[in-house]
């Protein structure tokens, strides 16, 4: 049995330490080379709308598939990447695309209110809803 410092399943890259990061600078290279695809709509004056498409089905979807590996894992200099290749795509699309940041955040709080809004019926995930409508916290105690 042949030891390895990383492989690959199901398309994400695993190193023996459990780290993302080696996998974390294939989607950011992934979207490098799709935004080739933007730079030579903008040379050919393609309308805007279609090149905010283009990004929309061949560069936002990587890091909507990839979100949920890569975003808990990613170092400031990874973020900072992925940002750049959001914001050279906004320019190249003519508007402003949100970061990665954003977009995480937005997904996470609509999981968590798909969540919530099926609480009755899932008994692990009942949270208690407070006076002022936010919903109370998890608590958990650990005794060392």
């Amino acid at each position: 049995m042949e030891q390895v410092d990383s492989f690959k399943y199901l398309g994400t890259v695993i190193d023996k330490r459990l780290r993302f990061q080696e996998h974390s600078m294939e989607v950011i290279k992934k979207a490098r080379k799709r935004l080739y695809i933007m730079k030579k709509l903008y040379a050919m004056h393609v309308s805007g709308p279609l090149r905010v498409q283009c990004y929309t089905t061949f560069i936002k979807c990587i890091f909507l598939y990839h979100h949920s590996t890569i975003f808990g894992h990613l170092s400031a200099m990874s973020s900072k990447s992925i940002n750049l290749v959001i914001d050279r795509a906004g320019f190249l699309g003519g508007c402003d695309f949100d970061t990665i940041e954003t977009v995480y955040d937005r997904m996470m709080k609509t999981r968590f209110l798909r969540l919530v809004a099926t609480g009755q019926t899932n008994p692990v995930f009942v949270f208690d809803q407070l006076p002022s409508g936010q919903y109370k916290s998890v608590k958990a105690r650990v005794n060392i």
